[in-house]
């Protein structure tokens, strides 16, 4: 039985964009995510928000076109052994940092071994347990030098990954495995993602100013090896929190693009031509604390996650076009047979029709589990985030539990 009761999946990502441009007298694009980001050292950096920063700032060894495809980054090229647990990368001639200097084997070294570190604790060191080693030095059993990475020369990176991983190509375009600066993290640690003149990357933009909690403005790096296909010269981020201000920004043309807008706004933005809907991969879940004693019983997790009406959520609550979840993976996820979740199946029925079956199977689990009618089942507490619309989406599941 999984810990996690699964809400929705195939996220869609609602951006406003402006129809009219008058009051954007700047040539930067201008464009609001959400507020003062948590960080944006591609090492700690486990948001969203973050993550899209550092994306436009910083290249892995591989990237991904705009059909999702994983294609060469850093690296130009590279082999997989026979056994497929040796991966030797090519890293371009013309890889080079946004101040002049070039991408290096050991850039990658350096900031894997950060990754897997036990001491700056990476919330997404996991990401690299595909390599050797890399969970027992999370763990602190092994030194960091012993992870499955080393150069063989400035522009030659050899992998050893523990067993074969058919998406490791994948896990080199994520933020996580991105390569950094040793000299610059080194001399000022905690604070080199806060300075344009530190915030040194390898990726198509360049930081041109830093403002905490009001904006982080983006230049072209033409230092970047494929700086001829990038074609915006600015991007202007605005760090605000205030959805509600961003879509007043956005109709008086201060804002070109905005995103995550209140649910309740969507229909009238619709209408309106505001709204562009475009497909995500994502997954809703909630963690289950299961040393509790009562929610460490089966039968219970089981019975939260029926009772569970997700079809009203996406319907009600979302708006967004999702997709009820009924397993932990999506929909639009390949394996080698095609798509992976329409393979798989499902854990649970999420079809509309079959939810007063959930519900009384729901009520058969609880009462097995000695709680008849919910007679002497203890009070859960739900802890979450305010934003998100995390709170909206809880509030029916509270009377749905109930």
């Amino acid at each position: 039985m999984s810990k996690r009761l699964l809400l929705g999946v195939i996220l869609t990502i609602l951006l406003l964009f402006s129809t009219n441009c008058k009051k954007n007298t700047s040539n930067a694009i201008k464009i609001r995510i959400g507020p003062e980001p948590q960080t944006i050292d591609p090492t700690l950096n486990t948001s969203i928000d973050g993550g899209t920063y550092i994306v436009h700032i910083f290249e892995g060894l591989t990237t991904k076109d705009k059909d999702n495809n994983i294609v060469p980054g850093a690296a130009e090229s590279w082999e997989i052994s026979e056994d497929g647990l040796t991966y030797t990368f090519h890293i371009r001639s013309n890889a080079k940092w946004s101040d002049g200097k070039d991408v290096v084997a050991d850039d990658f070294v350096y900031s894997w071994q950060r990754a897997v570190d036990p001491l700056v604790a990476s919330g997404y060191s996991y990401q690299l347990e595909p390599v050797l080693n890399a969970k027992e030095i999370t763990e602190g059993k092994m030194d960091k030098s012993n992870l499955g990475i080393k150069s063989i020369d400035d522009k030659t990176l050899e992998v050893t990954l523990k067993a074969p991983t058919a998406y490791f190509l994948e896990l080199t375009a994520f933020p996580t495995l991105f390569p950094i600066r040793k000299d610059i993290v080194e001399a000022n640690p905690d604070g080199w993602t806060r300075d344009a003149k530190t915030y040194i990357g390898n990726g198509p933009f360049i930081m041109k100013e830093r403002k905490i909690d009001e904006k982080l403005v983006l230049e072209k790096n033409t230092n970047y090896w494929n700086a001829e296909t990038i074609v915006p010269q600015e991007l202007e981020f605005i760090l605000m929190d205030n959805p509600t201000v961003s879509i007043a920004s956005i109709k008086d043309g201060s804002l070109d693009y905005g995103g995550a807008p209140p649910v309740q706004e969507l229909e009238t933005l619709k209408s309106e031509g505001y709204i562009q809907t475009n497909v995500s991969l994502g997954i809703y879940f909630y963690m289950i604390n299961c040393t509790n004693e009562v929610l460490n019983d089966p039968r219970v997790r089981d019975a939260l996650t029926l009772a569970i009406d997700r079809n009203y959520i996406v319907k009600n609550v979302t708006k967004g076009g999702q997709i009820p979840a009924g397993a932990f993976v999506p929909y639009g996820i390949s394996d080698v047979n095609g798509d992976f979740r329409e393979n798989g199946g499902n854990y649970y029925e999420v079809s509309e029709d079959k939810y007063q079956e959930n519900v009384e199977k729901a009520k058969e689990l609880l009462s097995e589990a000695g709680y008849p009618n919910g007679e002497n089942f203890p009070v859960i507490e739900f802890k979450s985030n305010q934003g998100g619309g995390n709170l909206e989406i809880f509030e029916p599941i509270q009377q749905m539990w109930k």
